[in-house]
C-alpha cells in the first residue's frame, strides 16, 4: 500500500511553467506534514500537523495542528501561493480544506472516502480549480473543485481514474485511467470540464504536460521494465525516450529536459519500500542522461532551477525522510525538514509555495496548541541529527 500511496502523489505533481527569459520570482515556504509517530515526538499528538520552513532551512515554524482529534496532512499550494489546501484524517476519511495564507482562515470543501485518494490533490495553473481523486465504492473518480464557489464535478464518470496533469493554460487535462480493474491503464486528454475526451496513448500511465503545452510525457508500464515516452499534445509524434524508467516525470522549466526514476542498484536503502529510486536527468535535445541523486523520492522542479525531494534515513533504528532542497544537478543540497514514514505511507508529501506570499499560522480550529516551542525544538533537534 505504501508504494501505491507514493505513486498517487508523484504522478499528480503540478509544475509551474515560466516564460523564456522571464525573471524568476522568489520562492516561498516549504510546508510538510509530521505524523505523531516521528521518533522525536514519541507519539505525542500535540506536535502533529503542518510545519513551514524557508528553502534555506531557516524559519522553522508550526503552521497547523489538529482539530477535534484530526491531524492536518496533504499540503498543496495554488499557483499564486496565496491559497493552501490540506486534508484532515479521521476514521479512514479525509476532509479537504483550503486556507487563505494571509489570514489563516480555512474553509471545508469536500470529504474523501479513503486517505489514499487524497494524495492526488492538484491545483490548476490559474488557481481556479482543484483536482482530486474521490473513492466511490471500488472506483476512484477524478473530481474538479471550482473555486471560490466550491462547485464539485466528476470528470470521469464510469472510469477508474488514477491521476492527472493540467495543461499550462488550464484548458485541458491529461489523465490516466482504466475502464476495468483488470485492464491496463491508458492516457487520455480532455477539456477542463470533462468533455472532448481523446485517447493519447494506450498501455500508458503517469502523464506530465510540458511547460509550453505542446508535449506530454508518459510511461508504459506494460514494458518490462517500464519505459518513458513522449507524444505531442494531440497524440502525434509518439517516441520512446528511455528504458528502465519509472514515474514520476518532472519537466525542466524550459521544457528541454525531464527527470525520472530508475530502480535502485545493489542493496535497497532506506525509503526503497516507499518508492524511492535513483533520479536521472534526460536532455531532450541530445538524448544524454545523467544521474542526479540516488535513492530519493522527487517532488518538484522549480522555475529557479532547484528541486525538492525526500531521502530516507534511519535514526535510532526508526525510519524518517529528510526534506531536501538542491540544485537540479544535485549540488548544493540543503536539508530543511524531516517527515515521518507514516506521512509518506499515506501519501502526504511536502509542498513548495510557488511564489512568496505571507504565510500565517492557521486560525481556529487548526491553530497549533501552545507548547512553548517544544515541538519546534524536538523537530529541529532531529533534523540536526541527520545532516
Amino acid at each position: 500500500m505504501a508504494r501505491l500511496a507514493f505513486l498517487g502523489v508523484g504522478l499528480l505533481t503540478a509544475l509551474l511553467p515560466a516564460a523564456a527569459g522571464a525573471q524568476t520570482p522568489p520562492a516561498g515556504k516549504i510546508v510538510f506534514s509530521v505524523f505523531a509517530g516521528l521518533p522525536a515526538f514519541q507519539g505525542d499528538e500535540r506536535c502533529e500537523g503542518l510545519y513551514a520552513v524557508n528553502a534555506d532551512g531557516t524559519g522553522l515554524a508550526r503552521l497547523a495542528g489538529d482539530a477535534h482529534g484530526s491531524g492536518a496532512f496533504y499540503p498543496g499550494f495554488s499557483a499564486s501561493g496565496r491559497m493552501l489546501s490540506f486534508g484532515t484524517t479521521h476514521d479512514d476519511r479525509v476532509t479537504l480544506y483550503t486556507m487563505d495564507v494571509a489570514s489563516g482562515h480555512s474553509r471545508r470543501r469536500s470529504t474523501f472516502l479513503s486517505p489514499y485518494s487524497a494524495s492526488g490533490t492538484v491545483w490548476s495553473p490559474q488557481g481556479r480549480s482543484l483536482l482530486y481523486l474521490y473513492a466511490r465504492g471500488m472506483k476512484l473518480e477524478l473530481h474538479a473543485l471550482e473555486l471560490p464557489r466550491g462547485r464539485d464535478r466528476n470528470l470521469t464518470p464510469g472510469l477508474i481514474a488514477l491521476g492527472a496533469s493540467w495543461s499550462p493554460d488550464a484548458r485541458r487535462i491529461a489523465f490516466w485511467t482504466r475502464a476495468r480493474p483488470a485492464r491496463r491503464s491508458a492516457v487520455f486528454t480532455m477539456s477542463s470540464d470533462g468533455t472532448n475526451k481523446r485517447l493519447l496513448a494506450p498501455d500508458a500511465t503517469a502523464a506530465a504536460w510540458s511547460p509550453q503545452g505542446g508535449r506530454i510525457a508518459f510511461f508504459r508500464a506494460a514494458d518490462r521494465p517500464a519505459s518513458l515516452w513522449l507524444a505531442g499534445a494531440s497524440g502525434d509524434g509518439v517516441r520512446k525516450l528511455a528504458a528502465h524508467a519509472r514515474p514520476p516525470a518532472l519537466w525542466s522549466p524550459s521544457g528541454e529536459a525531464l527527470m525520472f526514476l530508475r530502480e535502485l542498484r545493489g542493496r535497497s536503502s532506506p525509503g526503497s519500500e516507499y518508492g524511492a529510486g535513483d533520479l536521472y536527468r534526460l536532455d531532450l535535445r541530445t538524448g544524454r542522461e545523467r544521474l542526479v541523486e540516488r535513492s530519493v523520492i522527487p517532488l518538484v522542479w522549480r522555475r529557479d532551477g532547484r528541486i525538492l525531494f525526500l531521502r530516507g534515513r534511519v535514526v535510532a533504528g526508526e525510519g524518517v525522510f529528510a526534506v531536501v532542497v538542491a540544485r537540479a544537478d544535485g549540488t548544493q543540497e540543503r536539508l530543511v525538514g524531516v517527515t515521518d514514514e507514516e506521512d509518506v505511507n499515506i501519501g502526504s508529501f511536502p509542498a513548495w509555495q510557488p511564489l512568496r506570499a505571507p504565510l500565517m499560522q492557521a486560525a481556529p480550529p487548526f491553530t497549533p496548541r501552545v507548547d512553548g516551542g517544544r515541538c519546534i525544538r524536538l523537530l529541529a533537534g532531529l533534523r540536526s541529527r541527520i545532516r
